[in-house]
């Protein structure tokens, strides 16, 4: 269902959506890279690497980014707003944590991969990250399905304003924070 229009100017479900859009993207060009560093044998290993891992950096960063205004901002004033969704609010917290464990080990298993080359680690990369992705659209799915579409239709303008300001302020606050180097993502 298309939720491109709101009973107010302001309305942050645009905004999320295209944060989904942007990090689905980076999810298929880390699965492609990761594909190729499966596939493609030892002569292309070393560029496949660098690339698994330069995707995989962009990735994390748009990924925690999101999570971050969705934990800080969005689920608390939703769960003020309706009561209804705080077990699904719940679900999704889980799944964020599930997202910061899987992007760590991951890391993990590309350091070791790195060092060691180990000919079963490219398939278990491929394995972790294509998990990751299968997760992430899984999750968009729900949030898209529940918590925007509850944000669309169930709350009024000025609740709608007020997510948007809220949401603003932290994306405004987090690109300040990567300015400084306070924040490392």
């Amino acid at each position: 269902m298309e939720l491109t229009q709101c009973g107010s100017n302001v309305c942050v479900c645009q905004s999320l959506r295209d944060d989904h859009a942007v990090i689905l993207r980076e999810a298929d060009l880390f699965y492609e890279a990761l594909d190729k560093l499966r596939y493609e044998g030892r002569y292309h290993q070393r560029a496949n690497i660098s690339a698994v891992s330069r995707s995989l950096s962009v990735l994390r960063k748009h990924l925690l980014e999101h999570i971050e205004i969705e934990e800080k901002k969005i689920f608390p004033l939703l769960v003020s707003f309706l009561p209804r969704l705080e077990a699904m609010t719940h679900l999704l917290y889980f799944e964020h944590g599930d997202f910061r464990d899987h992007l760590k080990a991951i890391h993990s298993s590309l350091a070791k991969f790195k060092i060691s080359r180990t000919p079963m680690a490219p398939l278990s990369l491929h394995t972790q990250g294509m998990y990751l992705v299968c997760l992430l659209r899984s999750h968009f799915r729900i949030e898209t399905q529940s918590v925007y579409m509850a944000i669309h239709n169930d709350l009024r303008a000025e609740e709608k304003k007020r997510l948007s300001e809220d949401c603003q302020a932290e994306k405004s606050e987090d690109s300040n924070s990567i300015k400084k180097g306070d924040k490392g993502v």
